[in-house]
């Protein structure tokens, strides 16, 4: 994250979480990574109630701007498909995770992103 933090990424938590956007945030910083937002299952819901029953999804990250959603659930990986916004499936067990997850990154930036040996 820190990677993604110094090439200048605008890093979101979108999760099914009902913690505050602020608890997310200040819980983020602790570790010193700093969020650009957070979207909570309330933040969702309000959007989802506003939506065509058609759109209706677990996560809509074109909703808030976010252009690539990393997720552990192969359901939002299908949603992904289904409803037209990037989405990198990672398995918790997969070891080459983050490989994986800036593979995907760098498809998005001008100048490739690359970690040093103890951001692993």
């Amino acid at each position: 994250m820190h990677a993604l933090v110094r090439h200048r990424c605008d890093l979101w938590i979108y999760t099914t979480s009902s913690r505050s956007p602020r608890y997310i945030k200040d819980l983020f910083r602790c570790y010193g990574v700093r969020l650009g937002g957070a979207i909570n299952q309330e933040i969702h819901w309000e959007w989802l109630k506003q939506q065509h029953p058609a759109r209706r999804c677990s996560k809509y990250p074109p909703a808030f701007g976010i252009d690539l959603l990393i997720d552990d659930s192969e359901g939002v990986r299908m949603e992904g498909q289904q409803f037209g916004f990037r989405v990198v499936h990672v398995r918790p067990d997969d070891p080459d995770w983050v490989q994986v997850v800036v593979t995907e990154v760098n498809k998005g930036l001008s100048a490739p992103l690359v970690l040093e040996a103890d951001t692993r």
